[in-house]
């Protein structure tokens, strides 16, 4: 009817503009302070795609930068905490990490990784105020979607606590930076001690993700190779193949367990990959019953691992020697970068 209200919600780049014409060269604007507020936590089926909804300020701290020419190069930028300690890093050459994950609703409700922008004029980047997503074996798609602005895949990366930052912008060989508050929500009860516990609860659980999902990507990567001795074109028979079919037959317990008392890898970092979507959806400290839980699957998972550097030490390393002698490569490990999980697990809830 040509009646609105319209909020102009963060001018801290106009504030600003004297400044960064001053400069000839790149320009990061100081941000507005940043509140600790969570996204939508709504469990019920999303609103339909066509639903008149209204848009909400982007969730997170708003990282305004200027060019005056398009990088030479590729365009980074940096948040560490207090202690210097690197916290995020986006770049606009990143590949966007294997995610194992199986998306069964319309490509719409998802959106790719945000990059820093590199052409010339004003860019906007928002940081979601959310460390780095550990490494899961499956990750699921949560319910609490948003058509247009993303469906959440979890677990997402714990909020880091309230405190101040560094921004840093890298670009061309500058490094520009700029301090960053972090506020706690105003209407949450959580002190800083519980918030903080529970930021270092999850670095803990993220770490264990980690290693699982290491240790099972290098797993499937020497199961894959061992097959493929074992099979096909210049497979090995007899006396060449015996040590192959027991390293084989060695590391399928840790694959798939040894019974319900005894998961495997894969169903031990699930259980740590839900305590950890559980830890990072809320704003309080760790509860006893979680620390337990935590408590006995790193243990469960130290004792399949060590069992695979066992493994790592004997028998890879006989099967190495024995490859080499007769002309074939030796098995690879794969980094934790270069492993792409087959068999992805099923995400539960649906957006």
């Amino acid at each position: 009817q040509g009646r609105a209200i319209w909020v102009l919600d963060d001018v801290a780049p106009l504030r600003q503009m004297a400044d960064a014409r001053a400069h000839d060269g790149a320009f990061l604007f100081t941000p507005s302070p940043a509140y600790r507020l969570r996204r939508s936590q709504n469990k019920d089926t999303p609103p339909p795609a066509d639903t008149p909804l209204g848009t909400n300020p982007p969730d997170g701290a708003i990282l305004d930068y200027r060019l005056p020419q398009a990088a030479k190069g590729a365009v980074a930028i940096e948040i560490r905490d207090a202690q210097g300690a690197l916290v995020r890093r986006f770049a606009s050459d990143a590949v966007s990490p294997w995610r194992p994950s199986e998306r069964y609703f319309a490509e719409a409700w998802v959106k790719p990784d945000a990059r820093p922008a590199t052409s010339a004029g004003a860019h906007r980047f928002v940081w979601d105020l959310r460390a780095v997503r550990p490494h899961a074996i499956s990750y699921d798609y949560s319910i609490a979607a948003v058509h247009g602005r993303d469906t959440p895949l979890t677990p997402q990366g714990a909020m880091v606590a309230p405190g101040r930052y560094d921004v840093a912008l890298l670009v061309d060989g500058q490094t520009l930076h700029a301090p960053l508050e972090v506020k706690p929500d105003p209407r949450n009860p959580a002190t800083m001690a519980d918030l903080q516990a529970a930021t270092a609860f999850a670095r803990a659980l993220g770490a264990s993700l980690d290693r699982a999902y290491l240790a099972y990507g290098q797993l499937q990567a020497l199961r894959t190779q061992l097959d493929a001795l074992r099979k096909g074109d210049g497979a090995l028979v007899g006396d060449a193949r015996k040590p192959i079919d027991l390293l084989y037959d060695a590391t399928t317990p840790l694959v798939s367990g040894t019974g319900a008392d005894q998961p495997g890898i894969a169903t031990v970092s699930g259980v740590l990959s839900s305590l950890y979507t559980d830890v990072e959806g809320a704003d309080r400290a760790p509860t006893a019953a979680q620390r337990a839980v935590q408590a006995d699957y790193d243990a469960r998972l130290d004792a399949w691992l060590q069992r695979w550097q066992a493994l790592r030490d004997g028998d890879v390393k006989k099967v190495d020697a024995q490859l080499v002698a007769i002309g074939k490569p030796a098995i690879r490990l794969p980094a934790i970068e270069e492993i792409r999980l087959e068999g992805a697990g099923e995400a539960k809830d649906l957006p």
